[in-house]
């Protein structure tokens, strides 16, 4: 649990981490496990191809950091082979409230996406041009043309992929029983098959932050018999970064002081 003090400095912490490493959107405060959200990691064959769809639905450029920010999420592209799109996979998709839905979807395409089959005036889903899907939710009532609404995951079981989140990352359970709140974020389950690791497709992780120290929460892991990667230095910053496995291969990072 994190003391008065430290939840005093936690702004000024995370303000820090975001400067360290590329992060352009604050991050919230964490949660009671010191967690909170920071981004959506892809891995692509073209960066530029992809970084200009996600600027043509409505992106905007970072300052200080990398990537793209679309809807509040801060979107991370990096330089790879990938073994396909995000559908079917535990991370399956980024799903986002749009005002203008038809207006939104006009760009899609000229801009190297997909709309794919069975969009409806409330909803669609799309692809980016390396696979990425994402879900369009119509909201005309929402102040900006798009914001972040979730993450959605597909695992095998949601019960049990709540009560790793709640164990490993101060999860909550949201308003019904296929959601878990995190600082940041709504990480919404899709109960049914076993889908395929995250690791190595377009939509590579995701990844949170760590308060106040990356190297003792790495200790509590280990406790609980959570394995992770070896920690690595974020430059001379004094941060660090490493990565877990959650269920059904979903791949996460976690970024803190180290």
């Amino acid at each position: 649990m994190l003391n008065a003090i430290t939840m005093r400095l936690l702004p000024l912490f995370l303000l820090a981490a975001s400067a360290a490493f590329p992060q352009s959107t604050p991050p919230p405060a964490p949660n009671a496990a010191g967690i909170s959200w920071l981004h959506v990691h892809l891995i692509v064959r073209n960066v530029q191809a992809e970084r200009d769809f996600w600027m043509a639905i409505g992106g905007q450029s970072p300052s200080g950091g990398r990537g793209v920010v679309l809807g509040g999420t801060d979107i991370s592209i990096g330089q790879g082979e990938s073994n396909g799109g995000s559908e079917g996979t535990a991370i399956d998709h980024v799903a986002y409230r749009v005002k203008d839905l038809p207006g939104l979807l006009a760009k899609v395409e000229p801009a190297g996406g997909k709309v794919l089959p069975g969009a409806t005036g409330k909803t669609a889903n799309v692809t980016s041009p390396e696979g990425v899907k994402l879900e369009f939710i119509a909201d005309p009532a929402i102040a900006d043309a798009i914001q972040q609404d979730h993450v959605h995951l597909s695992m095998a079981s949601a019960a049990q992929a709540q009560e790793w989140f709640a164990k490993t990352l101060g999860g909550v359970r949201g308003g019904n029983d296929s959601m878990v709140n995190i600082p940041g974020v709504v990480l919404r389950i899709n109960e049914g098959k076993t889908p395929a690791p995250s690791k190595g497709h377009s939509l590579d992780h995701i990844a949170f932050g760590v308060t106040p120290n990356l190297t003792e929460f790495c200790k509590k892991l280990e406790a609980m018999g959570v394995q992770h990667e070896a920690i690595n230095k974020a430059g001379t910053s004094g941060r660090g970064f490493t990565y877990i496995t959650g269920p059904n291969g979903i791949y996460i990072e976690l970024m803190g002081t180290i």
